[in-house]
């Protein structure tokens, strides 16, 4: 009797087995299958809802060569203010480095020597950690020709040393730009003093 209920148990097993493969076969093959053999006629597709938007002209306003030399100076001086006042002594100042394209060879000159005394004063990489964030908030035009600009960029700092609190302040950027060949390069920089 004992040897008959394992039998059976046995055989239970076995064809709940067979229905589990068969249903996962039939799953998989079969419903492909059936996809396959259906007759595309018979499909009914539904069209896409069209969405119209109302045409409305918005006036386009063309700046005249005198504005949009301006524009592209004050871009330039929010850039370099904020690439000029964002470095770290633990990055060895190397985001500095990446300026001097921005400049004419005389003020590169003056730019070298930044970065020297800004190591001599912060130390390099193995120092104490000195780092400032700067983001510029607007690029106010003082004096303007065709070759040459004087710009003043309010700036927003954030300054870290070691493990001293970080300190924020405002600090505006003075620029003087010059025009050469035909593109705008920094030709003077001066930090103006600090705003709490």
């Amino acid at each position: 009797m004992e040897k008959n209920k394992k039998i059976i148990i046995l055989l239970i097993g076995i064809v709940v087995f067979a229905l589990i493969v068969g249903w996962i076969a039939w799953d998989i093959w079969g419903n492909k299958n059936a996809t396959q053999t259906q007759n595309p006629a018979t499909v009914v597709k539904e069209a896409a809802p069209v969405i119209t938007q109302p045409t409305t002209q918005t006036p386009v306003v063309v700046a005249d060569k005198q504005e949009q030399q301006t524009m592209q100076a004050q871009v330039l001086a929010k850039v370099f203010a904020e690439q000029f006042g964002t470095f770290s002594n633990h990055e060895n100042y190397a985001s500095l480095e990446k300026l001097k394209n921005m400049m004419p060879a005389s003020t590169a000159k003056w730019f070298n020597d930044y970065i020297v005394d800004l190591k001599k004063k912060y130390g390099g990489e193995f120092a104490t950690y000195y780092g400032v964030t700067t983001t510029a908030v607007n690029a106010n035009v003082l004096e303007a020709s065709d070759t040459k600009m004087t710009l003043l960029v309010d700036c927003q700092r954030k300054e870290s040393m070691g493990a001293a609190p970080t300190i924020e302040y405002n600090q505006s950027l003075k620029l003087n730009l010059v025009k050469i060949n035909n593109e705008w390069k920094i030709d003077g920089v001066f930090w103006q003093n600090k705003e709490a």
